[in-house]
């Protein structure tokens, strides 16, 4: 197997529960199957994933060029993801605290791990990973893509709370996909600022640890390409509602490289009406859930 310091080898973090083991099969498999001459060595921060689900998980990557690497959260992990706040916001509230593992990648992850592509388990991979991670770091602790809705820190979806003075035109990036440089990420101690940004403002962070990640990486974090994280919002509104110019938006709404399944209009979700819902289905047929639809999918009847 390769290290991960191999130039073949890219290292991938996803995170999640066992809610969460069938949209994980649907990402990573995505992820393999646009890969081109590397191999994806994918850590699993588990918080709580079953027995049989892992060997489902396993299945549905067999065959293909993956290095699966376990990561299960402590008890102590467990009980200090458990202790941090969920949105009072209704429309927050699909989001599972297992995202706030990634949290803790910086102490999970193997000492050699100094690189690594992070997603949300709610994308679907549509061009080779190969090319993100090719992106020049730069110097910056993380690579993201802008909000496509929340365009600045300064944006009137978020809180008044701003700490430290910062520039409310500063942009503001989802978290959904990172390119994170493992090596600052723990010389920043940006896991343990966002987990304390958290204890003492949790309630006032809308977007909860995005929210922290973009106070704690103000400028530390460098903008790539809209289509690496295509959000659901370009389907909702015109060009003047985004943060990109009209080049852009063709490609992102057009030829996405990362599909991303913002809000919780989730493609597993029977009341689901995103346009491009089906891609998902089609990437689940080929994992270990094949076949599994919610008990009324829109437009089957």
């Amino acid at each position: 197997m390769p290290s991960a310091e191999d130039n073949d080898c890219i290292n991938l973090v996803c995170a999640a529960d066992d809610n969460y083991a069938m949209p994980l099969a649907v990402t990573v498999r995505s992820a393999l199957e646009h890969l081109r001459g590397a191999v994806l060595r994918v850590f699993i921060l588990d918080a709580g994933i079953t027995e049989d689900n892992r060997q489902r998980l396993l299945a549905s990557w067999s065959g293909l060029p993956v290095q699966p690497v376990w990561l299960p959260l402590s008890e102590a992990h467990s009980s200090r993801v458990g202790a941090l706040p969920v949105s009072s916001n209704r429309e927050m509230q699909y989001i599972s605290r297992s995202t706030y593992a990634r949290l803790m990648l910086g102490k999970l992850l193997p000492e050699d791990v100094r690189r690594t592509i992070y997603l949300d388990c709610d994308t679907l991979v549509r061009a080779d990973l190969g090319e993100l991670w090719a992106i020049g770091q730069d110097g910056n602790v993380a690579l993201a893509v802008q909000d496509y809705y929340v365009h600045t820190l300064g944006h009137p979806a978020l809180s008044a709370y701003l700490p430290g003075g910062l520039p409310p035109a500063s942009p503001y990036f989802n978290s959904g996909v990172l390119v994170i440089d493992v090596d600052l990420w723990r010389r920043h101690r940006t896991g343990a600022r966002c987990m304390d940004n958290l204890g003492r403002h949790g309630e006032q962070n809308r977007y909860l640890d995005q929210d922290a990640l973009n106070i704690v990486l103000h400028g530390k974090w460098k903008a790539i390409g809209y289509r690496w994280n295509q959000q659901q919002f370009i389907y909702k509104v015109g060009l003047k509602r985004l943060p990109m110019n009209r080049a852009q938006y063709a490609v992102a709404r057009n030829s996405p490289c990362i599909i991303h399944y913002t809000t919780a209009d989730k493609p597993w979700k029977s009341a689901c009406r995103h346009p491009l819902r089906q891609l998902f289905f089609e990437q689940l047929d080929k994992t270990a859930w094949s076949g599994w639809r919610p008990a009324s999918v829109p437009g089957t009847d």
